[in-house]
């Protein structure tokens, strides 16, 4: 009986080391799976925070242009009510000075002869136009022709007969 209460001990002994050597591997595990749980945590955490400064500065910068348009529309609306108070009074000056007159005469001179030549020069770009596109046909038709007489030459030449090449 001391026998098997013997081999029961080293038995439970072995058991208990087993055990413990399961313990310590889990444990070993748990301690693992903690620190890459905390560390994905702070990974996240980082990740996050980085998220949250670059739509802040996004955010920002969308304000800055958003105020820089604003202001550039503010002052376009200036220049052009400026620019348009301009107009009225060279209006009102032009229409008292008889000079003035004269020299809206000379421009709208200016600009018929103008509308007059550059229609001119629209008709004689079409016609260029269409020259050139008569051009590429007949030179297509050209290259076309060419090559079927090389392939005339060729089909000759491998039959026996010996033209001369053009």
């Amino acid at each position: 009986m001391e026998v098997q209460l013997r081999e029961q001990t080293k038995q439970i002994e072995q058991d208990r080391w087993k055990l413990s050597q399961q313990e310590n591997k889990l444990k070993t595990w748990q301690s693992s799976f903690e620190e890459e749980r905390k560390l994905s945590t702070e990974q996240f955490y980082n990740e996050r925070q980085q998220l949250s400064v670059s739509r802040d500065e996004i955010l920002n910068e969308q304000r800055v242009i958003m105020k820089e348009c604003y202001e550039e529309k503010k002052r376009i609306a200036a220049e052009k009510s400026q620019l348009m108070l301009l107009q009225k009074e060279i209006l009102e000056t032009t229409k008292n000075d008889r000079s003035a007159l004269k020299a809206e005469t000379d421009l709208e001179s200016v600009i018929s002869r103008y509308e007059k030549e550059s229609s001119t020069v629209g008709v004689r770009l079409a016609r260029l136009k269409s020259e050139e596109e008569k051009l590429a046909e007949a030179k297509r038709e050209y290259v076309k022709q060419q090559q079927l007489l090389d392939e005339e030459f060729d089909r000759l030449n491998t039959a026996g007969e010996r033209p001369e090449k053009i």
